[in-house]
């Protein structure tokens, strides 16, 4: 491990640090903290021709140059940056759980690997990486209300049960005029789509006693799109006149549980 100064116009910051939000008032607190101590634990940086970038450290790296700094002690590493920016951020709590799904997301496509190796190699469950990249399937305005903190990581996730966005929005709101907890957006969520669920098979059940068979037709490819959308994975009607069948596709465990949890919710009804 090499430490040296280095010349704080030489330093870059890094166009992928996982971290996107920085809290300027820290920043100067931290910077009035340099001025009396100086800067007691060097950044983290990688050689990049005749520049540096940083791999580690960018609160005091912003905090150095308001402080005024020409120099700031440096770690210089050579491999696996993502991977250390990530655990340090991780290691320290700062990233959201958003700008750490996104991360994440980048050092597996980097890495080519698999959600299992990306576990094993941070040191964190295969579960743990799984819930933290579903996060991004959220639409932006509720990832918005996540990054700024109006709702809870518990509350995201409860909302990626519902598929429609018109939908997820108007809990949302609910949630933030009323201030519902995680286990009431949770009810409000189950039943959203046990209502939702119930009118899509009322509807395809009518559809199948329809005598015009272009109706018919059309009425069942409508109820499919649908229910694709309660589900979030592609729905097949087998329609055979008087009888037919409902042919729910899915393509991890993760989603076999989702698709679970919502016919589950049906039993009470």
């Amino acid at each position: 491990m090499q430490i040296m100064d280095i010349d704080i116009n030489d330093i870059k910051q890094d166009t992928n640090q996982p971290r996107r939000y920085f809290d300027e008032t820290l920043i100067n607190e931290l910077a009035k903290s340099l001025k009396l101590y100086g800067i007691l634990q060097p950044i983290i940086v990688k050689e990049d021709n005749t520049e540096y970038i940083i791999i580690a450290g960018e609160r005091r790296y912003r905090a150095a140059i308001i402080a005024g700094f020409t120099h700031i002690p440096c770690i210089i590493r050579e491999k696996d940056s993502i991977a250390i920016s990530i655990i340090e951020n991780i290691q320290r709590e700062q990233l959201s759980p958003i700008d750490e799904a996104v991360a994440l997301k980048e050092y597996m496509r980097q890495n080519d690997i698999t959600q299992s190796e990306a576990a094993s190699q941070l040191s964190k469950s295969r579960s743990y990486i799984a819930n933290r990249l579903r996060l991004l399937k959220l639409d932006k305005d509720t990832i918005n209300a996540l990054e700024n903190n109006l709702i809870s990581e518990g509350h995201a996730k409860t909302l990626l049960g519902i598929q429609k966005i018109s939908d997820r929005d108007k809990i949302v709101k609910k949630i933030l005029s009323e201030g519902l907890s995680v286990r009431q957006t949770e009810k409000m969520v189950r039943d959203s789509k046990k209502s939702t669920l119930n009118h899509m098979l009322i509807q395809s059940k009518k559809t199948t006693l329809d005598q015009n068979e272009d109706i018919d037709s059309q009425e069942i490819k409508s109820a499919e799109e649908e229910l694709t959308e309660i589900f979030g994975t592609k729905v097949i009607i087998n329609d055979s006149g008087s009888k037919g069948c409902i042919k729910i596709e899915y393509y991890s465990k993760d989603q076999l549980m989702d698709i679970s949890d919502i016919l589950f919710s049906l039993k009470d009804k």
